[in-house]
């Protein structure tokens, strides 16, 4: 039983690092912007997708996992300078604008690729690794590594470099960041192309460790708003912590009872809304 216990809670884990990429992704937009981004998810899936077209067309794996996470980047930007126009109106705006590029997106992408599961097979990812009575996949711990990894990065780019700090500064004050000269418009672009490279980075590795649909896009959004809302607006590091604390639920949920992973999810969504809005992490003000 301990066996058992101890392979579901690191399967959850390694599923969690996906979380904590999707997780950063968002609270780096919504930090910048007070912007709800509701095509997170497609944003996922259409690096998911690339990376599976370009590696199935022989391009080196790495290569298309880079891609995939650059094509985040770009969508990311595409999307900030849609959202221009509306970055000042009542969020209710950017809330229906980034829901209708999320149908476009989405059903765009069904229109491409079908409404099929889509997985890369490597032989050496599935490979089966043995950590004393934990058994994953080599995937699932270069998956794991590499979000952290990542997160790691990110957290070290917004405490060390200027464009980094140029980011927080605009999340903490955005009025004193103006004053000290930052640039509001290149700081949100930036955390907007980065938090999108993330999902699609994201995107990319999954689609290589576990089969992806086009209509699972607004699913990971919304596991995304789970990992962000359970955080509260904290660093890097302590949303990617929520995100592996949520892969970990999820893990052992599925102990009892396999379709039990989404529902706890959820249950968790709202229960934290309920009695501790500001998130674990977080401080109420």
């Amino acid at each position: 039983m301990m066996e058992l216990f101890l392979n579901a809670l690191a399967s959850g884990l390694a599923q969690g690092g996906i979380y904590a990429l999707i997780g950063v992704g968002l609270a780096l937009i919504f930090g910048a912007m007070h912007v709800v981004n509701l095509a997170h998810g497609e944003v996922l899936v259409a690096g998911a997708l690339l990376t599976y077209l370009l590696a199935g067309a022989g391009l080196p794996l790495w290569g298309a996992i880079l891609l995939g996470g650059g094509l985040g980047g770009l969508m990311g930007l595409g999307l900030y300078s849609l959202l221009l126009p509306v970055r000042r109106e009542p969020p209710i705006s950017s809330m229906v604008l980034t829901y209708g590029v999320a149908l476009i997106i989405l059903y765009g992408l069904v229109e491409a690729f079908g409404s099929d599961l889509r997985n890369l097979t490597y032989p050496a990812w599935v490979r089966p690794v043995h950590l004393g009575p934990i058994r994953l996949a080599l995937g699932e711990i270069i998956t794991l590594g590499i979000a952290l990894l990542t997160v790691g990065g990110v957290a070290w780019f917004l405490r060390q470099s200027w464009p980094g700090l140029a980011v927080r500064a605009l999340t903490q004050n955005r009025e004193a960041a103006m004053a000290l000269g930052i640039s509001p418009l290149a700081a949100e672009a930036l955390a907007f192309a980065l938090g999108s490279a993330l999902a699609g980075l994201a995107g990319a590795l999954l689609v290589v460790v576990q089969p992806i649909a086009p209509m699972a896009a607004p699913l990971f959004t919304v596991k995304a708003f789970v990992v962000v809302v359970l955080a509260g607006l904290t660093s890097p590091l302590g949303v990617a912590l929520a995100g592996l604390l949520l892969g970990a639920v999820e893990g052992l949920s599925a102990l009892v009872n396999p379709a039990w992973g989404e529902l706890v999810a959820f249950l968790t969504f709202v229960l934290m809304l309920l009695f501790r809005p500001q998130g674990l992490f977080g401080r109420q003000r």
